[in-house]
């Protein structure tokens, strides 16, 4: 992954909407060119791998879909979407370990990609079974009106956010 660095801005970079004295940041994949900001960036964008960068794609997406969702059926939406994203990631992380054994029957290249594969399957279930246990949370357990319905929301939230957060590769 790219290391981040912040500076201040000596010129304007109208191209990354950046103006002279604005602080922001830069990173640099290996042999690709300076890339700019003013937000920090995200992992998805700090790293040269197309399939880790979807993986990360995936789980930024729910973060923001959940973040801003405004129904619990959003935040269920966010959790299949990621799943189905990280089954597919999955999947290509196998396709290349199966490649790799076809020439080299002793790879820990290929080791690294089962590795990987198995983490986005084993997230893809957390995120399932999440899916599961906001179904089941019950609405009569939370107060009445308006507040039982924040209540409920916050509930399902809490699940998603914790589900998503465990993305480990």
């Amino acid at each position: 992954m790219a290391r981040v660095h912040t500076a201040k801005a000596a010129k304007d970079y109208p191209e990354y909407g950046i103006k002279k004295g604005d602080t922001y940041f830069w990173w640099q994949l290996y042999k690709q060119p300076k890339q700019m900001s003013l937000v920090r960036p995200r992992p998805s964008q700090l790293t040269g791998s197309a399939k880790l960068s979807a993986a990360y794609a995936a789980q930024e997406a729910a973060e923001d879909a959940v973040a801003s969702s405004g129904s619990t059926e959003d935040v269920i939406n966010a959790l299949q979407q990621a799943a189905e994203d990280a089954r597919s990631v999955a999947e290509e992380y196998e396709e290349s370990a199966s490649n790799i054994r076809e020439t080299f029957s002793e790879s820990s290249t290929a080791d690294e990609c089962e590795e990987k594969a198995e983490a986005l399957n084993d997230w893809a279930d957390e995120l399932e079974q999440a899916v599961e246990e906001i179904e089941s949370l019950d609405r009569k357990d939370f107060e009445e009106g308006d507040e039982g319905d924040e209540e409920f929301a916050n509930a399902a939230r809490e699940i998603a956010e914790a589900a998503i957060g465990n993305l480990s590769i």
